[in-house]
């Protein structure tokens, strides 16, 4: 049985005292006390000092809070072990979420059957001051849940927590990220620098990036409101599910990814974390239409370089690697980071192996053996699959393929020029004065030569892609140093440990290995 302490003094002991209730909770069981709500915020729980008492063990000490908003936004806030449920929908702890005229309250059940309807209760909350719904974006230090349910639990990371969301208007479903800002304050990571990466994020517009649509906060909570993509990671259609892509699709993966990349580098800015976890498919029609996502370790290129050990271990370019416990502050890199983890993201969703692992780069001295592994894998792959990947893990930054230079690639030069021709309002700068777009460029000069192969030490044994091997989703170090401007993303996990490593090294085996050809000319066809 609910007991119901009066929470305001009548109005005639209190000049303050408001002359009616704003709102009232009304039990369905009416063995369960009424409870008039005149102050500003009410609890209901098994603890003497809620306002609304439950004797039930299902019952929390505070299981719930409502609250009514300056303004008059009357919210809900779970605080308990089993749920509170509103409308048969489970309220995601400790995220406020907007009361409305009419909705049902259930503790611990979203609908409780008539026995347990006298221990654990359900009430209707009345609202006796209507006020209109609004259809507004979200603004900063609004509470998500007059705008937004979430549904369910996507993803959790070291600052936060992704959810499905609906909008309570539209009806239309959204992923929202929701960094802890006390999480956030134990880091390096700054409010302005969250506030940049949110108005960097908004001004990105690609068909193959994650669109952000909005963002804003509240007391304990930075919100990042995106678009929902269903067809789950990239690294799980892979290892969970479909299993490797045959080449015909993994060119098409491979060349929409390299156009996000390229439009990125256009902009001046390194993703510096891409890995198959941080690539999503946009729905289960079709794996091969993806997205880059997780902006967390993303910066646009001031001065002289990139200086700080950021991205995944896996898939770290050796001239990152070797910025670990750089005291002195000495090397830069540049936007040729994404380019080695891309010739890896390749490697992988063909064969569903890493070419050799993070320790390899670390440890091999500025030498790296691999190959194409395993043979069975690889035996029907196109010579110019291979040697498009052997350019893009070249140890050297400055003979590594750019982005640009890869879409010119044989293996996929037809390919960018035909959707470059489809696309042209998302033309890069490079296909408008390289194609028929605006300018076709009718003698380009051949690029620079790459540097001879040495002689590789023997084929190191390829990494299996599994959820327990070496190769298993990676964690992304950060560096104090050089924080990044897209803390605010930053929900993927955070840590894992990589070995100083020297920047050269020699790749192929002694079977798998072709002659190092030089970088291959913008233009050229298979």
């Amino acid at each position: 049985m609910a007991a119901a302490r009066k929470p305001a003094p009548d109005a005639a002991d209190s000049d303050d005292a408001p002359a009616a209730p704003w709102g009232r909770l009304v039990p369905v069981e009416a063995d369960h006390a009424r409870l008039d709500m005149f102050d500003a915020e009410y609890s209901i729980g098994r603890s003497k000092r809620c306002s609304l008492r439950l004797a039930d063990m299902r019952i929390s000490g505070e299981h719930c809070i409502i609250r009514r908003e300056e303004g008059g936004t009357v919210i809900i806030t779970d605080r308990s072990t089993n749920g509170t449920f509103v409308n048969k929908e489970r309220l995601v702890a400790n995220v406020p979420r907007q009361l409305h005229n009419g909705d049902t309250i259930t503790l611990a059940q979203p609908e409780p059957s008539p026995e347990d309807l006298k221990d654990v209760g359900a009430f209707i909350f009345y609202e006796f001051e209507k006020r209109p719904r609004e259809a507004s974006k979200p603004t900063s230090r609004v509470d998500i849940g007059t705008i937004y349910d979430l549904r369910r639990e996507l993803g959790k990371g070291t600052f936060g927590v992704v959810y499905l969301a609906r909008h309570r208007v539209t009806g239309e479903q959204c992923a929202i990220k929701m960094i802890r800002k006390r999480k956030l304050q134990q880091s390096a990571y700054t409010m302005e620098e969250v506030e940049a990466e949110s108005r960097l994020m908004v001004n990105l517009k690609h068909p193959y990036l994650a669109r952000l649509q909005s963002s804003w906060h509240d007391r304990d909570h930075i919100y990042l409101v995106m678009d929902l993509y269903t067809g789950g990671e990239l690294f799980a259609r892979i290892v969970e599910g479909k299993g490797v892509y045959p080449e015909p699709q993994a060119k098409l993966i491979t060349l929409r990814l390299l156009l996000a990349i390229q439009y990125l580098h256009e902009h001046n800015i390194a993703h510096r974390d891409l890995k198959p976890e941080n690539v999503m498919i946009a729905s289960t029609d079709d794996d091969t239409d993806v997205r880059i996502v997780d902006f967390g370790g993303a910066k646009q290129l001031r001065g002289s370089g990139y200086r700080s050990y950021v991205g995944s271990h896996q898939y770290m370019a050796p001239e990152v690697v070797g910025r670990k416990g750089s005291v002195l502050k000495r090397g830069r890199y540049d936007q040729g980071c994404d380019m080695w983890s891309l010739g890896i993201i390749v490697y992988v969703i063909i064969s569903a192996y890493t070419p050799f692992t993070g320790d390899a780069v670390a440890s091999s001295g500025g030498r790296i053996a691999w190959g194409f592994n395993p043979p069975a894998a690889w035996k029907d792959v196109s010579p110019q699959c291979k040697d498009l990947i052997r350019h893009l893990l070249d140890p050297d930054q400055e003979e590594r393929l750019s982005a640009d230079e890869a879409l010119m690639h044989p293996w996929l030069a037809d390919l960018y020029r035909q959707w470059s021709v489809d696309h042209p309002q998302h033309a890069s700068r490079h296909a408008r004065t390289t194609f028929d777009i605006a300018m076709p460029s009718s003698s380009s000069s051949a690029a620079a030569a790459a540097a001879a192969s040495a002689a590789a030490a023997g084929a190191a044994t390829a990494v299996p892609l599994s959820a327990s091997g070496p190769a298993a989703r990676s964690k992304r170090p950060r560096s104090d140093s050089d924080s990044p401007v897209a803390a605010a993303a930053a929900a993927a996990d955070a840590g894992g440990a990589a070995d100083p490593a020297g920047a050269a090294a020699a790749e192929g085996s002694a079977s798998e290995q072709a002659p190092r050809s030089k970088r291959p000319t913008p233009g050229a066809s298979e």
